[in-house]
């Protein structure tokens, strides 16, 4: 019984992680949700060869640059709240902010966001609050997501290999 459970959750390998991925970014659920648990299962799962790190960066990726956009797309179409948190925003000494919102900087302000775990499910919702270029957030998010992702599966692979000579 347990073993065809488990068989079950590794033909659902991708879609676990792609889920996971997403809840670990959404803001309703990433201040909930711890990051080095979905890593430590991500690894799990990838030792026991349920899935590829090619597999892993693509679905990890997927999730994670959706629940992004989903934060901004909320922050964007939060109406008249929207309106007023742009203006918060860009009120008095934080009108200094203005370049990375607007400008060719939003990459590092997705960056550091993406960075710091207590912003990373907060930026987005932001960003959109501010009305931040979508094109520009969306491009900038695939692009920077995609890097993040790549970067903590090179950790997981790295720790692998170093657990490996170890034993």
């Amino acid at each position: 019984m347990i073993e065809s459970w488990v068989n079950g959750l590794i033909v659902a390998a991708p879609l676990i992680i792609l889920v996971a991925a997403y809840l670990d970014t959404f803001m309703f659920t990433g201040y909930f949700l711890y990051g080095f648990a979905m890593l430590s299962a991500v690894s799990m799962l990838h030792l026991s060869g349920a899935i590829t790190a090619p597999e892993i960066i693509i679905v990890g990726w997927l999730g994670t640059a959706a629940a992004s956009i989903t934060n901004y797309t909320i922050g964007y179409l939060g109406g008249a709240a929207a309106k007023r948190q742009q203006e918060k925003i860009l009120a008095g000494r934080l009108k200094r902010l203005q370049p990375y919102l607007y400008g060719g900087r939003m990459w590092l302000v997705i960056l550091v966001g993406r960075s710091i775990t207590f912003t990373r499910p907060a930026y987005g919702f932001l960003l959109g609050a501010a009305h931040a270029a979508p094109a520009r957030f969306i491009i900038f998010e695939l692009i920077i997501s995609l890097l993040w992702v790549t970067f903590w599966i090179f950790i997981i692979l790295l720790g692998e290999s170093l657990l490996t000579r170890l034993l």
